[in-house]
């Protein structure tokens, strides 16, 4: 295992597995570097920013593995488990959520791997992707089984709802926007991006196009980025109209999950966003300082600094 700590990027900007590879893709200036290679079979991701964690699942070994970055150090912090697809962090409990599509259920432990607790063993099929919404207390997973479906339930497992449940073939990744309580997800069977409120109502197809196989997704507001296993390349789309606004090369390797690496995506206190999207007409995003409302391209914030100009 080779580490390149050094070599990260600059927030914000997004990290990727692609099995071999941890990567580092700056969609500014389409720069890509390696931050952790070598890897067995590396699938789920995510960050831990204010502490400096990568977590990554490894699907052949059978582990999760933990990687400070600036000391450089791989420590593998979770052994005999199944294949884990889905990885989420909370930031402020300083725990791990995992998925486990072997054994079929969904975990919990402290950030060293320890105090592990299980949170849901029964009728899952194939859990996937995990995504945590701090202050809702509510998680969100996609189980890729035969009745596929996208469900949630509260950080304890608790409270279990099933959010979708129609016309869904072969689900890979999830992602949040917290502030409008909307779930992305994508789908490589109907090789599409979708999304959905927290409560089930107002679904829409973003985008479809039957050359990709979407594999992970992440918001980074206004835009959504997802991995796609037939091109080998990370695309972004607009995420209010799903239009395609360009891909990147990832430098080799199928693209696995995705995670965006800034910081204002891990707020310490509660986020002004959740509370009716911070006022926003559009998109909520955490700053260093406060938030701003954040327009889809080609629209401009009013006077007010809430509302979007009307497309004409």
């Amino acid at each position: 295992m080779n580490v390149c700590a050094a070599i990260l990027c600059s927030p914000s900007c997004l990290l990727v597995s692609n099995t071999t590879d941890i990567l580092a893709v700056d969609y500014k200036t389409l720069a890509v570097n390696s931050v952790v290679s070598g890897l067995t079979r590396a699938v789920a991701i995510d960050v831990h920013f204010s502490l400096g964690y990568i977590f990554w699942s490894d699907v052949t070994e059978r582990n999760i593995k933990r990687f400070r970055i600036d000391e450089s150090n791989t420590t593998t912090i979770i052994t005999g488990i199944g294949a884990c697809d889905g990885l989420a962090v909370d930031w402020r409990a300083s725990q791990l959520y995992w998925t486990d599509t072997t054994y079929e259920t969904i975990s919990v432990s402290d950030l060293d791997g320890n105090n592990q607790s299980l949170l849901i063993s029964s009728d899952l099929d194939k859990p996937r992707a995990i995504a945590l919404d701090l202050d809702s207390r509510l998680m969100f997973w996609s189980d890729a089984g035969a009745n596929p479906k996208i469900e949630k339930a509260s950080l304890r497992g608790n409270q279990r709802v099933a959010i979708v449940t129609t016309y869904l073939f072969y689900l890979n990744g999830i992602d949040l926007d917290r502030g409008n309580k909307r779930i992305f997800w994508v789908d490589a069977g109907y090789d599409s991006v979708q999304s959905i409120n927290y409560n089930g109502s107002n679904r829409k197809t973003l985008f479809q196009d039957y050359g990709r196989h979407p594999y992970g997704v992440v918001l980074v507001a206004p835009f959504l980025f997802f991995t796609d296993w037939i091109t080998n390349q990370v695309h972004k789309l607009e995420a209010t109209t799903g239009i395609m606004l360009r891909s990147y090369s990832i430098d080799g390797g199928k693209p696995m999950s995705i995670v965006a690496y800034d910081s204002t995506r891990q707020p310490q206190a509660s986020s002004p966003c959740a509370v009716n999207n911070g006022g926003c007409s559009h998109f909520c995003v955490m700053k260093t300082s406060g938030y701003e409302c954040v327009c889809q391209t080609g629209l401009a914030v009013k006077e007010d600094g809430k509302t979007c100009e009307e497309s004409k």
